[in-house]
């Protein structure tokens, strides 16, 4: 009986440490799995970090190429009138810079109703709809707050359930266009959809990608603008439009006059008067900073580098070399 009392007593002896050993070794596995994670996390939040600086760094690289000459030092200028992308390697990483020239946009403040509505149209709205948007528009950037017929004055804004009045002066940005009825964030940023006919995701433009209220004139740039702003110009038709789009990607035009030598196309005067060539700034530059692992960062500027000058007790001096309009730390668009 005695032997087998102490028999009894090692099996329990026995299986304690067992399930000793068995929760030690949980315990373990769960502070390795944690310090893992952590420091998978802290690794990526790093990548992260050191991304959003090569990035940042790399807007204002970006700027400076847009200011060089034609030819620095017997090199090729990095950046010429109607280029639209700049790319290098830079601390491990690879950085693409897309660039805008804002003057390929309308101007949603010098741009005119007839032109914002075809605009609407072109993105896909129905001419109702693109008419009272329109409308609402102008009444949002006109001075008074009295009310086109289909437009929205105050007595709209403020019978909201967050009520606000109309701003009455010109637009300060674009986004500002979400306080306007009927503009819809899906409308402005545009979104993704999926082509049936071969699976591939595919994004679809915004009011972001066609207005701007930086350019100050009612012409657009044909190296720069989207079909749907080029098709926004009076007289302009889809095959002009087209040969506009695959032109440029051979060769940016250096004026408009060289697009019609190239391309005889019979053009009005009041189209040619809707149109420029070159580029004169302001740029949105989107800058991208990819990692091997994958962690990349982008920034959105939309940047000023010419023309620039002060008043100096009513006499006008040059400027700053540039100025930054707007910043965006993540964009994701």
């Amino acid at each position: 009986m005695r032997a087998r009392g102490k028999i009894r007593q090692k099996g329990v002896v026995l299986i304690a440490v067992v399930w000793s050993v068995f929760i030690l070794a949980a315990m373990a596995f769960a502070l390795s799995a944690l310090v893992r994670s952590s420091s998978d996390e802290l690794h990526a939040r790093k990548e992260q970090l050191q991304s959003y600086y090569v990035a940042r760094g790399a807007v204002y690289r970006a700027i400076s190429m847009l200011k060089q000459p034609m030819v620095q030092h017997g090199d090729a200028r990095p950046f010429v009138p109607g280029q639209s992308r700049l790319e290098w390697d830079d601390a491990g990483r690879h950085i693409a810079i897309d660039v805008m020239d804002e003057t390929g946009k309308l101007d949603l403040n010098a741009s005119s109703p007839a032109m914002l509505e075809r605009l609407f149209q072109n993105l896909g709205m129905e001419l109702e709809a693109a008419h009272s948007l329109t409308a609402a528009i102008e009444d949002w950037r006109d001075s008074d707050d009295e009310t086109r017929p289909s437009g929205a004055e105050s007595l709209y804004y403020l019978s909201l359930p967050r009520p606000y009045r109309p701003a009455n002066r010109d637009f300060q940005s674009v986004d500002e266009l979400l306080l306007v009825r009927g503009v819809t964030q899906q409308l402005l940023y545009g979104g993704y959809r999926v082509r049936p006919e071969d699976g591939v995701v595919e994004r679809q433009v915004g009011l972001i990608d066609c207005l701007t209220v930086a350019s100050g004139n009612s012409s657009v740039n044909i190296n720069y603008a989207p079909m749907p702003v080029l098709m926004t110009v009076p007289g302009m038709t889809p095959m002009v439009a087209s040969l506009i789009v695959e032109g440029r990607k051979r060769k940016p035009f250096d004026s408009v006059g060289e697009f019609v030598h190239d391309y005889p196309v019979l053009l009005s005067g009041e189209t040619l008067s809707h149109l420029t060539g070159g580029s004169t700034g302001p740029y949105t530059l989107i800058a991208s900073a990819a990692a091997d692992d994958g962690v990349t960062a982008r920034i959105r500027a939309v940047v000023q580098v010419n023309g620039l000058q002060v008043n100096m007790g009513g006499r006008l001096m040059p400027g700053p070399p540039f100025l930054i309009r707007e910043w965006d730390d993540s964009y994701v668009r």
